[in-house]
This record gives C-alpha cells, structure tokens and sequence, in this order.
C-alpha cells in the first residue's frame, strides 16, 4: 500500500508521520455515477477520526451527496456522488487535515478532538489548546454526531441510551434492596425469618421491587389525573373570570357614556347660560350709556338756554341770529309750544307723525325757526315737566321724523 506524509503536501522523507494515499474506485454511469473510497476505514484509523467525519468532508467540498456504512457482510463502504479522480480526493484530504487534524501552533498531527457545544482541541505534542474550524458544516455535523471515546468512530447514541435506561433501573433495584433490608432490621419483617442460602431474599427483593413499580405507577397515574382536573378546573375557573371581567367591563363602559353624555349636557347648559348672561349684560350697557349720553345731550341743552337766558338778561332785550331766525328763549317760541302741546294733549295717542309734522312744519315757516329750535319745541312740547328716558322712547317717532 502507498503511503504518503500526513498531509501529502509535505515532502520531508524522514517525516514519521505516514497515512495511506486515496484509493478510489469509480462506479455506475449517468445519474448513477458514484466514487467509491476504497480504503477509507485506513486513512480514517491513521489520521485518528472517524471516517463518517471524512467521508462528510469530501461530500461538502465537492458538492455531492455522501454516505459512510459499515455492516456485516458488506464491509466499510465510503461513497461519494458523481465521477471524481484520486488526486482531486487527497487535495480535498489535505485540507481535512489543516483544519481538523494538524494542530495550528506545531503543525504536528498530535491534536484531541474534542467534541461538546463546538470543536475544540487540545495539543499533545506542545501543548496548544483552542476551537478549530467551527463555521464548516462539519463541525455542525460533528456536534449532532461526537466521536466515542477511542475518538475513531461514533457514538452509538440508541445503545447509551438504554445503557443509561439499564443502569437506572439497576440503581433502583438497588435502592429498595436496601429500604427493604433497613425495613428487615428495624424488626418490621420478621415473620419472614431467617433463611441461610438466600433464596427467599431473593423472591423478596424481586417481588418488593414489583410492588414499587406498581406503586410508582399508581402514584404517577393519581398525579396525573390530579393534575388534568386541576387544570380544567383552572381552565373553566378562568373562562368564568374572563366572561364576568368582560361583563364588568361592557356595564362600566355604559356608566362612562352616560357620565360622558351628562358632563357634556351640563358644559352645554352653562355655556347657553354664560352666553345669555353675556347677552343681557352687553344689552344693559348699550342701554345704560344710550341713556348717559342722552342725560349729557339734555344737559348741554340746558346749558344753551341759561347761557341765552343770562345773556338776554345782561342785554336786556331778545337776541336774533343773523337772518332773523328765533332762539330758544324768545317769547315767541313759548306760543308755539302751547299750541303744539294743545294739539297733542287733545288727540292724544291718535295723533299721527305725519300730521304733527305738517303743523310744525307751518308754524315753522311762519315763526322762522331752524331745525335745532324744532327739535327743542318738540320735546317741550310733547314731554314737557315729565321729560325722561322713557318719555322720550314713547315719543322717538315723533323726533325722529
């Protein structure tokens, strides 16, 4: 057999460390075209890893399916899809071994694989120790598959775990052998006696073992029942809850509209009174300054008359406007005015604007007063001594026409 330096690429002759060199054998034609490793279990068992590991290996880097088997009557096969040549496999080996076999510090193929949560690795030759490739899916391959403890094949997962199953049970066998004997020394068995080749013994741990499981079973079957009427209790219990939090919450919602709709009521109920009392007070202050002004109007009037009353006096003797118009205080305007309030104490309510107009409009062309004189004879006229606010109100279609 062939052997070649680990890896191949080395060339040093006196090198100690040797693996067989590839041996392929190609197998099947079109869709059935498959590479055989013929001597895989070899290069495996030289370079110290499972040949599942390498076998994968080759099947990533050349993009092809693989399968590693190994049973009785057929041997190890180790196959790899589709036509590849020899020397195309070992470059794909060497790089195995770059970054699952050499170790990274010496270069010697000395590394322990070792295989838990991700790939690490512990140098036997000088002492390195560190995580190896763990982004290649062989590394994901080798979590799910670890290696055994010879590090060159796989652990059976299906046999440690009845393994594990056997040794529970041993160690339960175990632990009511001595409850039982513990139970014989405190005196509770003594009816069963002594018996010198132990067969009774025996009967007894097997049958002390039976009626545990049983017990186990029933105190499991019991808790279990507990258990699923706890849970449907706690199940209607909370539909219950959630069914009355969902009634609490629907008649709450009802008690808020109507909280809403009433709050919202009463601020519409003040803001129609605020407004109406806004209202009737911007009313009672146009009315209380058109009544100031009115007072100020007839005070300034007044203060007309005495000024013409304290001037006639100090002349002695009526004065005139240019063009012979009458003044207020002339005592031709006081037969006016009687006549005037003669003809308004005579019809009273019935008397019309329009007709009160025309005689004032005679008696002015014939007096020759102007338009204020005919404002003044007016109000004398028609309110006279009980001149007001309201008597002028009564009397506004008279002055205003």
């Amino acid at each position: 057999m062939a052997m070649c330096n680990i890896p191949s690429t080395n060339t040093d002759p006196s090198y100690r460390y040797k693996m067989p060199r590839i041996i392929s054998q190609k197998e099947g034609r079109g869709n059935g075209k498959k590479t055989r490793i013929v001597n895989m279990g070899d290069v495996a068992r030289a370079i110290k890893r499972p040949p599942q590991y390498v076998t994968k290996w080759l099947g990533n880097e050349l993009a092809a399916d693989s399968s590693y088997t190994n049973k009785e009557g057929e041997g190890e096969r180790s196959i790899v899809n589709g036509h590849h040549d020899t020397h195309v496999l070992q470059t794909c080996l060497d790089k195995f071994l770059g970054r699952y076999v050499l170790c990274p510090n010496c270069h010697l193929p000395e590394i322990d694989l070792i295989v838990k949560k991700k790939v690490t690795a512990t140098c036997m030759a000088c002492g390195w120790a560190g995580d190896l490739d763990n982004g290649h899916k062989l590394a994901k391959f080798a979590i799910r598959n670890p290696p055994d403890e010879s590090g060159l094949n796989l652990r059976d997962s299906a046999a440690e775990a009845s393994e594990g199953k056997l040794d529970k049970r041993a160690r339960r066998v175990e632990k009511q052998r001595l409850a039982a004997m513990n139970k014989d020394a405190d005196g509770t068995n003594k009816e069963d006696g002594d018996n010198e080749d132990g067969d009774d013994d025996d009967d007894d741990d097997c049958e002390s073992f039976t009626d545990g499981e049983n017990k186990e079973e029933k105190e499991k079957k019991s808790k279990n029942e507990k258990k699923d009427k706890k849970d449907k209790k706690d199940k209607k219990d909370r539909k219950e809850k959630k069914a009355k939090a969902t009634k609490e919450e629907f008649d709450n919602d009802g008690d808020a509209d109507d909280e809403v709709k009433k709050k919202a009521q009463k601020e519409k109920n003040d803001k129609n009174d605020y407004k109406d009392k806004t209202d009737k007070k911007h009313k009672n202050d146009k009315k209380e300054k058109k009544e100031e002004k009115t007072k100020i109007d007839y005070s300034d009037d007044d203060k007309d008359v005495d000024d013409g009353e304290s001037d006639t006096a100090g002349k002695g003797q009526a004065s005139k406007k240019k063009g012979g118009e009458l003044e207020y205080d002339d005592d031709e305007v006081k037969p006016v005015i009687s006549m005037l309030a003669g003809l308004s104490e005579s019809k009273g309510i019935s008397l019309k604007a329009a007709d009160y107009l025309a005689e004032l409009t005679n008696l002015r062309l014939a007096k020759n007063f102007d338009q204020k004189t005919s404002l003044y004879i007016t109000m004398e006229a028609l309110c006279g001594n009980k001149m007001n606010v309201k008597a002028l109100e009564d009397k506004a279609k008279y002055l205003t026409s």
